[in-house]
């Protein structure tokens, strides 16, 4: 199919683009994302895509994306699992103490989102915390700041993939997730 003709039978190919519909037959069920995909990554990709009140744009991108934030939650662990300590965050930097403001800021923003159903923004809200953890460590991070971040951030992702939320929670606390 190069220069929009087809490469079987020299044909001239057409394409166009639509948003997803039942009435045009061109619908995912959550049941193949969730084969294909995992739970979880198919939770995520859903809620993430779109607000509540308006239809869902699909996209293999948006999966794609969707599992990648999942792997990167398990990868921040898996890298720095020796910086998960227990005890309260005390700053010892200003860099240390502004990402502690900045840890309880996002936490304060997500929940209102959640309140007020915005599962989208929420989302983008434990993804920003995400990648400000990765940089928190790539500049030299002080433990107990990173692992109440890291605590806040499985538990922020919790609503949205569960599945991988307690199976992280599980690897540093002997407890239950929502019991937290």
């Amino acid at each position: 199919e190069e220069d929009d003709i087809c490469s079987r039978c020299g044909s001239e190919v057409e394409v166009e683009m639509m948003k997803m519909s039942k009435s045009k037959n061109n619908v995912v069920r959550p049941a193949e994302l969730v084969e294909e995909h995992g739970a979880d990554t198919a939770r995520l990709f859903i809620l993430r895509a779109s607000h509540p009140e308006k239809e869902l744009d699909w996209s293999r991108e948006g999966v794609r994306a969707s599992r990648e934030m999942l792997e990167r939650i398990e990868r921040l662990y898996e890298e720095n699992s020796d910086l998960i300590v227990d005890g309260e965050p005390e700053p010892e930097s200003f860099r240390d103490s502004l990402t502690a403001t900045q840890i309880q800021r996002i936490v304060e923003r997500t929940t209102r989102h959640i309140d007020d159903y915005e599962f989208n923004l929420a989302i983008n809200e434990v993804d920003r915390l995400l990648s400000m953890l990765f940089r928190y460590v790539q500049e030299g991070a002080q433990p107990e700041i990173f692992s109440h971040g890291y605590r806040k951030l499985v538990k922020m992702i919790a609503p949205f993939a569960p599945h991988i939320a307690d199976e992280i929670w599980n690897r540093f606390d002997s407890g239950f997730l929502y019991e937290s």
